[in-house]
């Protein structure tokens, strides 16, 4: 069976317009965009991984800089360091767990 139909894209919409009717459907990123989900001094992961170390506990202070977890990305071991002082009130990953690039995995206020 085959049909012609006309298809129309509006910004995060397409419209395909058919001889049965039309059918409209949204557009989803495929991914998470880094920062997308914004917490206020929440640190995220700079690219997807593994975690193999945590750490940090919360309620933890931690200057700029300090190595708050250790990441496995691509065979490499990446430090996941504060960006600013503060006191960790928040670990949301555990050793062993996959980060997505731009999940949030700590909070420093």
């Amino acid at each position: 069976l085959r049909l012609d139909a006309e298809i129309t894209r509006a910004e995060r919409t397409i419209l395909v317009g058919m001889p049965g009717g039309d059918v409209e459907l949204d557009i989803r990123p495929r991914f998470s965009q880094p920062g997308a989900e914004d917490i206020g001094g929440g640190l995220t992961a700079p690219m997807p991984g593994k975690v193999i170390d945590v750490l940090v506990n919360a309620g933890d202070t931690v200057e700029a800089g300090t190595t708050l977890m250790l990441l496995e990305a691509m065979k490499m071991e990446n430090n996941v360091t504060a960006e600013k002082a503060g006191t960790v009130t928040e670990i949301r990953v555990s050793e062993g767990d996959s980060v997505g690039g731009g999940d949030v995995v700590a909070v420093i206020e």
